[in-house]
């Protein structure tokens, strides 16, 4: 009898010191989690403040001469963030196709997980309908709920990877400008 009660007593303490640990690893896995999530965030939502910053207006755009020297600008700002941003594969500034050419902006994008980002041509707006959340959902579904989001993961079969994307509208006058948006390896949130 006293072996028997020894050995429940020892079983019960196990499984409750077994149900602390596991609470604490999750906790701390969790907080893991959050503060990935937090720096990508950060990451993009600084390039977002300060694109809308930088730009004069939503008309000036439309101005050829001035969109590529803004771009340009906003390139050299995104390519840093994106090279001191843990797990990113891609970023993108788009503009909104209402007043500005469908492939304006930048799209870089790295061509293998380890491999260095380069210019890609940009999605061209005009040729998906704006409800086609698969090709253009990236671009159409911030700008309708007018704020920052995470988008579904998926699998680029572009380099291979599962791919989880932050992406931010831009609003510059009460106007929607674009987005800004960095493509992040999944990963990094399930190591």
């Amino acid at each position: 009898i006293i072996g028997g009660t020894g050995m429940l007593t020892a079983r019960r303490v196990i499984d409750n010191d077994s149900a602390v640990i596991m609470n604490i690893l999750c906790r701390q896995s969790a907080s893991d989690l959050e503060n990935i999530l937090g720096q990508i965030a950060q990451s993009v939502d600084m390039l977002a403040a300060y694109a809308q910053d930088r730009l004069e207006s939503p008309q000036a755009l439309q101005d050829a001469a001035y969109r590529k020297s803004y771009t340009q600008e906003m390139q050299r700002i995104m390519i840093n963030a994106a090279n001191n941003t843990q797990g990113a594969v891609a970023f993108y500034l788009r503009y909104n196709p209402e007043f500005t050419p469908p492939t304006s902006g930048l799209f870089w994008s790295k061509e293998t997980v380890r491999g260095d980002f380069k210019a890609m041509v940009p999605t061209d707006l005009s040729s998906c309908d704006p409800g086609d959340t698969e090709h253009v959902g990236w671009y159409y579904i911030p700008v309708e709920t007018g704020k920052p989001l995470w988008m579904e993961p998926y699998m680029n079969k572009n380099i291979d990877i599962y791919m989880i994307s932050y992406v931010v509208p831009i609003y510059k006058d009460n106007t929607v400008v674009g987005v800004v948006g960095m493509d992040i390896n999944f990963d990094v949130i399930i190591r």
